[in-house]
């Protein structure tokens, strides 16, 4: 298990923060929505690029498999 924690630190780490990310906007959506929805609406939308920007680092930094 320490291996495997040492090799897959990073991508885990950043597929969590783009899960923080996605539901700090979901709550944040249902918390503060009034009547402005269409302004919410576009901050959801806005904040996919970091959360695949996140996602896409994370894959990009799996360890290669080992023979």
């Amino acid at each position: 298990m320490k291996k495997f924690i040492r090799n897959w630190w990073f991508s885990i780490a950043m597929w969590l923060v783009a899960l923080f990310i996605t539901i700090w906007v979901i709550v944040g959506y249902f918390v503060y929505a009034n009547d402005d929805d269409f302004i919410y609406s576009l901050l959801m939308i806005n904040t996919l690029g970091p959360i695949l920007m996140c996602i896409t680092i994370g894959v990009a930094n799996q360890p290669r498999k080992e023979n």
